[in-house]
């Protein structure tokens, strides 16, 4: 699942395939029942019969995010799923893994989110392999390499052609990537502390 700045991905996935992938703009809180259960009705499957639950925590919508945290949290209370069957992954960390394992984008690379008024979080890709560590950086310090181009995730102040995306259907394969650098099991989902 991603919520990001009013758009929800919502995938239900059966090892090698997806059964379902829904993509839907618009107030994440107010609709996120209506697709999740539509999405469920899709595949034919109930809570139950979740094992995992891979999602994305932000940056990104806090109100969007914290729906899919309550989602997660509510499950986990109701016994519907198991407690250490809840992944999380921060968005510039699947983003690096997306742009270089799917769209194949040339190295070296830096993925910005905005942090704050003048804040950026900010995370240089040299390397396919390795997972960077992530720097909040001054909007003064955002880009001083000309040579290395700028990832922009999306943000209400952007213009969305100056931003990426990614496509559901093609990145199953990095759901199945459970390293402790990308995804991380928790019993208590919460947004990225970015």
């Amino acid at each position: 699942m991603d919520a990001g700045f009013d758009q929800l991905k919502l995938g239900i996935a059966n090892e090698d395939h997806w059964m379902s992938t829904l993509e839907y703009e618009g107030s994440v809180v107010d609709h996120f029942g209506d697709i999740v259960g539509k999405g469920f009705r899709e595949c034919g499957i109930n809570f139950t019969d979740l094992t995992r639950i891979c999602f994305l925590n932000g940056p990104g919508s806090t109100m969007s995010i914290r729906t899919l945290c309550a989602f997660a949290r509510t499950l986990k209370l109701l016994q519907q799923v198991e407690k250490n069957a809840i992944y999380v992954a921060n968005h510039l960390h699947f983003h690096q893994l997306y742009q270089t394992h799917v769209a194949c984008r040339h190295l070296p690379f830096c993925i910005v989110a905005k942090a704050g008024f003048h804040q950026y979080l900010c995370l240089h890709v040299n390397d396919k392999r390795q997972l960077n560590v992530i720097r909040k950086v001054d909007m003064q310090h955002l880009g001083n390499d000309d040579a290395i181009p700028l990832v922009k995730l999306p943000h209400p102040s952007l213009p969305r052609e100056e931003c990426v995306d990614y496509r559901l259907s093609r990145c199953l394969s990095l759901l199945y990537l459970i390293d402790p650098c990308i995804w991380q099991t928790t019993s208590n989902p919460d947004l990225y502390p970015g």
